[in-house]
């Protein structure tokens, strides 16, 4: 949703503090203060170029970035797993052993349970 407006984009990158040493939330504010806006919403003038088009494109990257490679999945009484949850085929397809994947269409059960905690099943 960051194409919908200056102020969407504004918010991903505060949220996610992206451009913090260029002041570009700040930057994009002041867009919006006179009036301009990446798409005609209600007669505002369309600043949509090549550069905030690829800026929008690299915020959105980091942050699907970062959803990647820090998610956190907690699960109840257990463990909390680290990363995203389909990683075991890749590391599987790397050669790597001892690699847990649960069966396909599980997120996680008892079997999983189990697996961590043997001693309360």
């Amino acid at each position: 949703m960051v194409d919908d407006s200056l102020e969407r984009f504004r918010n991903l990158l505060r949220c996610h503090n992206l451009g913090n040493k260029f002041g570009l939330s700040r930057i994009m504010e002041r867009l919006d203060i006179l009036g301009l806006d990446l798409t005609d919403h209600n007669g505002s003038m369309v600043i949509n170029n090549p550069f905030l088009a690829q800026t929008r494109k690299v915020a959105m990257n980091h942050v699907l970035r970062e959803l990647k490679h820090r998610a956190r999945i907690p699960v109840p009484e257990s463990y909390q797993l680290v990363g995203v949850a389909d990683e075991g085929h890749a590391y599987i397809a790397k050669g790597l052993k001892n690699v847990y994947t649960l069966p396909f269409g599980k997120i996680y059960g008892k079997d999983f349970f189990r697996l961590l905690r043997p001693n309360l099943y």
